[in-house]
């Protein structure tokens, strides 16, 4: 069985997923091939996991191990995608801080994409035999108690986080599982049409 969710949210505080580039500034946003701004699944992976490790929870949900205990993510996080509503991304200056004291000669500045601007996820669950029953139970309710953590500002993404950056709101969750008895609209499912979804609502 897979259990798909496509989730749409808003960008609360400034966003900052950096590649690590200093063309338009100190601190550039990574950025697809057509210069349109995303956050790469594994980042929102990373932040999830951990949100789990921190709560002292069960992280199968995320996979891990090594060797021959290592074990595949069951969840698959796609990137997170904007909608262009306008220009997406703005430039904020920042000053390097050493015991809540500014350092000397450390201003930079970077980019970030704004407050307001809305975008989409897809989740993808993959239920294997073996995970029937309460396994599967207690993963679909650590999604969305990972929902609820977003909302609450406790999961945030990319950097400066501890400087008030990278909240996001989910606004819409949409739900659909796939199984063998309706294989066709799993072969014909396109991320992002939620034709056949079911909202679901989503408690702070």
């Amino acid at each position: 069985e897979k259990l798909a969710w496509q989730v749409k949210f808003r960008i609360e505080e400034p966003l900052c997923v950096s590649v690590g580039t200093d063309a338009a500034t100190d601190m550039d946003v990574i950025k697809d091939f057509d210069g349109k701004p995303f956050v790469p699944g594994s980042s929102a992976a990373g932040a999830i996991k951990h949100y789990l490790e921190e709560c002292g929870e069960d992280t199968s949900l995320m996979g891990g191990g090594s060797g021959d205990d290592s074990r595949m993510s069951p969840l698959l996080i796609s990137d997170i995608r904007f909608e262009a509503n306008g220009e997406l991304i703005d430039e904020r200056d920042g000053i390097k801080l050493k015991n809540k004291q500014a350092v000397d000669e450390s201003k930079f500045d970077m980019e970030i994409v704004k407050i307001g601007t809305t975008g989409t996820l897809e989740l993808e669950l993959n239920i294997r035999e073996k995970d029937k029953g309460s396994r599967e139970i207690e993963w679909k309710d650590q999604i969305f108690r990972i929902f609820s953590a977003v909302n609450a500002g406790d999961i945030r993404l990319g950097a400066r986080k501890t400087r008030g950056f990278g909240r996001l709101s989910v606004t819409e969750v949409w739900e659909k599982a796939f199984s063998k008895d309706n294989v066709e609209s799993w072969l014909e499912y396109i991320p992002g049409n939620t034709a056949g979804f079911t909202p679901v609502a989503v408690e702070k």
